[in-house]
């Protein structure tokens, strides 16, 4: 059963396919590394993200609120640290 987009077959051809972008292009003069190299990769792993970002989409409705409820409970964790930091009294230098 396909549960994330890792699972899907197309998406590990396109990974392997960045692995093997990046090994044949580090062997590119260096006077490319900002040019063609650059595009060349990018448009490797273009094609992964497109794919993961496609799987969204078909996400059934119990993984989606499964994972909103995820990102929740991160969002959460992470404001009730914040407060707790401007809580905490600072240290200036004089003391």
């Amino acid at each position: 059963m396909v549960r994330t987009y890792k699972d899907l077959i197309v998406w590990q051809k396109a990974y392997t396919l960045i692995l093997s972008t990046y090994r044949a292009t580090a062997r590119f003069p260096s006077d490319e590394r900002f040019g063609l190299v650059f595009e060349i990769r990018k448009t490797a792993r273009s094609i992964a993200n497109n794919i993961a970002e496609g799987h969204l989409g078909y996400l059934p409705n119990d993984t989606l609120v499964e994972e909103l409820g995820h990102v929740e409970r991160l969002l959460s964790g992470l404001v009730r640290s914040l407060a707790k930091l401007q809580a905490t009294p600072r240290k200036t230098d004089s003391e």
